[in-house]
C-alpha cells in the first residue's frame, strides 16, 4: 500500500519539478500514469471479488478474493472441523433439549393413559364378572327356549295346518257365493281393451271365465278366451276353448263327457240375429272330454270364433264390456 502511496505521489507531482529531457519527462509521466490506473483496476477488482469463507454460516470470519478464500479452504481445515464440530454440538444440544421437552410431555400423557389403562382394567375385569354371570344366565334360558322351541313347532305345525284348511274353506266359501248350477253361464267382459291389450304384448294370452256346473252334483266347467287368437289367427280372430274341472263327485257321472256345448257373443243393440255362436258337439275320442284327473282338462273349442274387426266395429262391447253366453245342452240345464 506504501508503494501504492508513492506512485499515487509521483502521478501528481508538477512538471516543472521533473528532470530531464522534455520527451523523456512526458513518457515517464505516461507510465505512471498507466501503472496507477492498473493498481487502482487491480484494487477495485479485488474488492469486487471479496467472498465469504464456505463455513461462514457456523462460525468462520474470514473474507478475502477469491484466491485468499481458496488458500484459506486449504490451510484452515482444522480449524473449519472445530467450527463443524461446535455446529453439530449446538445442534446436538438443542435437539436434546427439544426431545427432553417431547419426552416430559410425553411422561405427563403416558401417567394419565396409565391411570386411564388403570381404570380400564378395572372395568373390563367388572365386565368380565358380568358376562360370566350373563352366559350362565344364557346357558339356562337356552335350556329353556329349547323346551319352549320343541313346543312351539309343535303349535306351528298345528297353525299352518289350521291355516290350510282356513285358506281352502275360504276359496270353497268364494267359489261357492256366486256358484251356478244351471248349466248357462252369462260370462260378462270387463275391460275388453285391457284384455287385447294385454294379449298384443303377450303379458296375458288368456283369460278364465267362472267356474260353473250343469247341476247340483253335475260336471264342472269353465270357458278360456284368447282375445288376440292362437298360432295362425292372432291378431285376426279371438278363439275360445272349453275346460272340464275335476270335483268330489265326478265318480258317479257318466264318462267321457258327451253333452253339447254352444258359445255366443252376444250383440248388444238388443238384435239376437247378429249374435256370433259356435256349438260343439263332443266326441268319444276326444281324450279332452273324458275324466280330468288332478288339474282342469285340455281345452276343446274354436280358433275362429269371432273376427277382431267385428268386436271392435259393431256393437260387441259397450262401455267396455262383452258378453258371452256359453251353455251345457243338460236336460238339468237353463233354456235361457
Amino acid at each position: 500500500m506504501q508503494e501504492d502511496e508513492e506512485n499515487t505521489h509521483n502521478i501528481e507531482m508538477p512538471l516543472e519539478s521533473r528532470t530531464g529531457p522534455e520527451g523523456q519527462s512526458s513518457r515517464k509521466i505516461l507510465s505512471s500514469n498507466e501503472e496507477a490506473s492498473k493498481i487502482v483496476e487491480k484494487s477495485e477488482d479485488m474488492m469486487e471479488t471479496l467472498k465469504y469463507c464456505k463455513f461462514s454460516k457456523i462460525g468462520c470470519k474470514f473474507t478475502g478474493n477469491r484466491f485468499e478464500v481458496d488458500l484459506h479452504m486449504d490451510i484452515a481445515s482444522e480449524k473449519h472441523l472445530d467450527y463443524v464440530l461446535k455446529s453439530i454440538q449446538e445442534i446436538k444440544s438443542e435437539y436434546i433439549k427439544k426431545e427432553n421437552k417431547v419426552i416430559a410431555k410425553h411422561d405427563s400423557k403416558l401417567k394419565v393413559l396409565q391411570e386411564y389403562i388403570c381404570k380400564q382394567n378395572n372395568a373390563i375385569k367388572d365386565l368380565h364378572e358380568t358376562n360370566r354371570q350373563l352366559e350362565t344366565s344364557a346357558r339356562d334360558f337356552e335350556v329353556q327356549l329349547t323346551s319352549i322351541s320343541a313346543s312351539n313347532s309343535k303349535l306351528i305345525d298345528e297353525m299352518n295346518r289350521l291355516k290350510i284348511q282356513l285358506i281352502t274353506l275360504q276359496e270353497e266359501l268364494l267359489e261357492h257365493k256366486d256358484i251356478n248350477f244351471t248349466g248357462c253361464l252369462m260370462w260378462k267382459i270387463t275391460e275388453v281393451s285391457v284384455h287385447i291389450t294385454n294379449a298384443v304384448k303377450k303379458q296375458n294370452l288368456s283369460i278364465y271365465s267362472k267356474p260353473f256346473y250343469t247341476s247340483r252334483y253335475g260336471y264342472k266347467i269353465r270357458a278360456q278366451l284368447f282375445l288376440n287368437g292362437l298360432g295362425c289367427n292372432t291378431g285376426q280372430y279371438a278363439s275360445i276353448y272349453f275346460h272340464l274341472l275335476p270335483t268330489d263327485h265326478d265318480n258317479i257321472l257318466s264318462w267321457p263327457f258327451r253333452h253339447k256345448i254352444s258359445f255366443s257373443l252376444l250383440d248388444q243393440s238388443g238384435d239376437k240375429t247378429k249374435n256370433i255362436s259356435y256349438a260343439l258337439c263332443p266326441s268319444v275320442d276326444d281324450k279332452q272330454f273324458k275324466q280330468p284327473s288332478v288339474n282342469m282338462s285340455e281345452g276343446k273349442g274354436f280358433n275362429k270364433f269371432f273376427s277382431i274387426e267385428e268386436l271392435k266395429r259393431d256393437n260387441y262391447v259397450k262401455q267396455d264390456c262383452a258378453y258371452i253366453k256359453i251353455r251345457i245342452h243338460c236336460k238339468t240345464s237353463s233354456s235361457n
